[in-house]
């Protein structure tokens, strides 16, 4: 039985592709947790491949993210206000936000990179987008003309203000209105 289920979840698992699925596509590990101990391997085997696939899936989206957004962005930090200062590719490839870019604009007007984050849990997600600025003199990024969605921006926060991009990374309910 053990291994049935094993082949199982190895062939749900494979007939996911990183490019089009998402976590919430993923076999439920928990079915595997029940402080049964002739369950863990199954537990276990099942965590290894929900690791194998977000890494594959995070890789993915962040080869697709700076096909997009500028080239040394990905060596880059962002300024999110106070001296403080988060690694580019940290805060878009591996904290979880599932960071897109899009150019807009260029025909009669500037091309600009728009960045949109996700907050808060796949339940009930909140996307935060903002203008990419920079890199300014000191080497630092910024997101400008922040946006919530659904819903607006807490009214206290200033959406071209770094302190926003921090107030909003560190805790989603802060951001919203």
């Amino acid at each position: 039985m053990l291994t049935a289920e094993r082949d199982r979840l190895d062939t749900a698992m494979d007939a996911l592709d990183p490019a089009r699925h998402g976590p919430s596509d993923l076999p439920d590990c928990a079915a595997f947790d029940r402080d049964q101990p002739w369950l863990r391997p199954l537990l276990s085997h099942c965590r290894d491949l929900w690791r194998s696939f977000e890494a594959r899936h995070t890789h993915l989206r962040c080869e697709r993210l700076f096909e997009i957004a500028p080239a040394e962005l990905r060596s880059g930090a962002f300024d999110v206000g106070g001296g403080e200062r988060f690694d580019a590719t940290e805060m878009l490839c591996n904290h979880g936000f599932e960071a897109e870019a899009r150019t807009r604009g260029g025909l009669f007007s500037a091309s600009r990179t728009e960045l949109s984050l996700q907050l808060g849990p796949l339940e009930a997600p909140l996307t935060l987008t903002g203008t990419l600025h920079g890199p300014d003199a000191t080497g630092l990024w910024q997101l400008r003309d922040l946006d919530l969605s659904p819903g607006r921006l807490a009214r206290d926060l200033d959406p071209d203000a770094p302190e926003t991009l921090r107030h909003c990374l560190s805790d989603h309910t802060r951001c919203q209105d």
